[in-house]
Formats: C-alpha cells, sequence, structure tokens
C-alpha cells in the first residue's frame, strides 16, 4: 500500500498570478526538474478557490492552488516509491513538496514568490487507514511525527483540524523559522525506477 498524503505549503503575501506558473510547470515536465514522470499541465484557475494551476504527474501532482482563499503548493501523493515503510514515505512526500517549492522560489520568471516555513499543512487521503477519529489521529501521527522532527529539529506544535466529514488533516506550526533551502536539504527525496 502506498501512503496518500497531501501537503501544502503556503505562500507568504500576495505571489505571482497564477497563470505565471503555466509555463514554469511545462518546464518541469521539459527538463525533468523533479526527477519524476511528469505528464501535463491543467489550469483551474477559472473555479474560486479551487485547484489552480495543477502539474500531473504518474506518482504524485503538484499544484498551485488557492483553496479556502490560501495560496499554496500543495503536493498530492497517489502512489510512492518503494520504500521501507510509510514514515519513509511521509519523509519522502515532504521532501518532494519542498524540492519543489525551492525550484519554483528560484524561478525568476516567478519574481516575488516567497514560501512561509512557518506553517505546513498536511492531510491524510485515505479514511480506511487514516480516519477522522481518534484510532486515525494515532496512526497519522505514528507516521508523520518522525519526519516532522527530521524537518523541525527545534521542535514543532501539531494541531488537528477539520472535522469528521473531512479528511484527517493537521497543521504543523514550528517552534522557529527556516530557509526553505535549509528544510529542503533535510529530507533529501529517493529516486524514482
Amino acid at each position: 500500500m502506498s501512503l496518500r498524503i497531501i501537503a501544502k505549503l503556503f505562500i507568504d503575501g500576495i505571489g505571482p498570478k497564477l497563470a505565471d506558473y503555466v509555463p514554469v510547470f511545462h518546464d518541469f515536465i521539459k527538463n525533468d526538474s523533479l526527477g519524476e514522470v511528469l505528464i501535463d499541465v491543467a489550469d483551474y484557475s477559472h473555479v474560486f478557490e479551487g485547484p489552480g494551476i495543477v502539474l500531473i504527474g504518474h506518482s504524485a501532482d503538484y499544484s498551485l492552488d488557492v483553496e479556502k482563499g490560501r495560496a499554496g503548493l500543495r503536493y498530492l501523493r497517489k502512489r510512492a516509491p518503494h520504500l521501507a515503510n510509510e514514515e519513509a514515505e511521509a519523509k519522502d512526500a515532504l521532501g518532494r513538496m519542498l524540492r519543489a517549492a525551492l525550484l519554483l522560489e528560484q524561478d525568476t520568471r516567478l519574481s516575488g514568490l516567497k514560501f512561509s516555513t512557518l506553517e505546513l499543512e498536511v492531510r491524510f487521503a485515505d479514511r480506511l487507514h487514516f480516519p477522522a477519529e481518534s484510532v486515525g489521529d494515532a496512526a497519522a501521527r505514528a507516521v508523520l511525527v518522525p519526519a516532522l522532527q527530521v524537518l523541525f529539529p527545534g521542535g514543532f506544535e501539531l494541531l488537528r483540524k477539520g472535522t469528521p466529514k473531512e479528511l484527517l488533516s493537521f497543521t504543523v506550526k514550528p517552534k522557529t523559522g527556516e530557509t526553505l533551502t535549509a528544510l529542503s536539504e533535510r529530507l533529501d527525496p529517493a529516486p524514482l525506477s
């Protein structure tokens, strides 16, 4: 079984227009920037508080979404590389999201783009193994906390959010602010084969 996880890193401030991400995502495909099979780019910027611009991949989708009015890079793991366990998959997923965020920040076409490293949202898109109840909460924390301890060695606060009708979700608030570069270096994703 593959860990189906969604992670979102929020944009600090307003950031570029959604349409500005389309050519950047196309270049991610053309240049194999993320080291994984990327298929297409879809523009949903016309949808109010929707998925925005989506980079569709075989193993994961990346999107610049504006859900609930908060813009950010959203990573959705659909299938994982063969890793030792779910804890390793969580580290890999967060590492992939951070690497993509760093590449976006470094792209000169997206001038002014800055991701906040003071908050992270994580959801589990598997209601069978991670129900939005206490048993799911405990299972999710067992998977997520080891990755977060590597990512935020200075400590973090892990807050449950949402309702039982929603996916099991958490907000992660690190105790210290760090650069995106420092965070991405801590969770180097596994090569895809």
